[in-house]
């Protein structure tokens, strides 16, 4: 039986421009439907793999246990507590009693018999993530393997290892995103009318309206003039969007501007985007009077980000999420 489509457009509403990888994750956790013994999640930060892996799992109502490895400081450490979500996991949704194993596991093997352990007897399907976990510390050059091949405790073959590719969010789907909470023009409330002048019939709803529509073009020539070379990620372009919002708008926050004269401000506004100092920290910011001080900055550095890896493991088979 496929996923509900009406859970499936909930989830696309909530995560925009991930249709693809909602449906097929859906379609391969559903619960009454089977499962491969390995699948591969990869993609670079900030492309929203760990979050809708989390949520899908919520969605379809797959019995699953997450384990952030960034919060696990040795490989044991990292057993131990993959057991104890396991077992977790089990006695929130199962009602058979089973038995909870926890105590000393320091290697894979002791994992798998654990969980064979803790498994027996039951048909519901779990789901076990490790999220992060190419980045375990003190993980030895077998860890990822070894997990990888835990459902071959009882299927003997493998035919291939699917994987669901999360790709870099592109200038338009970047802004879709953003839009989704956009930041407020006004944001202690409307300004009040002067004295001896009648309230307009300008409201809330209106002003939204207008920040929605404000934010949209702010983020298009936010990307065009800065991030699209030094801030690609959905979190480093929402971070320098919102450095730049406030020093923005302020001019139609102070009255001189209309909140749709948007040209008229990027004239005003152009140094904004004309300068790389949104993009380096330091430690003394410029006073508001123009004087630079001595500062100590953080040069950003490009460098390759290694795909997240996840994996997951089933009762009588190992999902294997890259």
């Amino acid at each position: 039986m496929l996923p509900d489509e009406q859970l499936i457009a909930n989830l696309n509403n909530e995560f925009p421009c991930r249709e693809l990888q909602i449906r097929q994750l859906a379609c391969l956790f559903a619960p009454d439907i089977s499962t491969p013994p390995s699948l591969v999640v990869h993609g670079l930060e900030a492309t929203g793999k760990s979050v809708i892996v989390k949520s899908v799992l919520n969605a379809v109502g797959t019995t699953h246990a997450i384990i952030c490895s960034q919060e696990c400081v040795t490989v044991r450490h990292l057993l131990e507590r993959t057991i104890a979500a396991c077992g977790d996991a089990i006695s929130r949704t199962l009602s058979d009693g089973n038995e909870s194993v926890g105590g000393r596991c320091e290697s894979t093997s002791a994992l798998a018999l654990q969980l064979q352990r803790l498994l027996k007897g039951t048909t519901e399907k779990l789901v076990l993530v490790f999220d992060g976990v190419d980045r375990q510390r003190e993980a030895a050059p077998t860890l990822l393997p070894a997990l990888a091949r835990l459902g071959e405790l009882r299927f003997f073959s493998n035919v291939g290892i699917p994987y669901i590719h999360f790709t870099a969010y592109t200038k338009d789907q970047s802004i879709r995103v953003l839009s989704k909470q956009p930041c407020s023009i006004f944001p202690n409330g409307l300004p009040e009318p002067e004295p001896g002048e009648e309230p307009d019939d300008y409201t809330e709803e209106h002003a939204h309206e207008d920040s929605l529509w404000v934010w949209t073009r702010f983020c298009s020539a936010v990307w065009d003039s800065l991030s699209h070379g030094a801030a690609r990620d959905i979190v480093s372009f929402r971070a320098l969007a919102e450095k730049l919002w406030r020093p923005f708008v302020q001019p139609i926050v102070d009255g001189t501007y209309g909140t749709r004269d948007f040209s008229r401000l990027m004239v005003l506004k152009r140094p904004l985007f004309q300068t790389e100092k949104w993009l380096v920290q330091g430690v003394v910011e410029e006073t508001e009077e123009g004087t630079t001080l001595t500062t100590l900055h953080i040069i950003p550095s490009i460098s390759y980000v290694p795909p997240t890896w996840l994996h997951t493991i089933l009762p009588d088979k190992t999902l294997y999420i890259s």
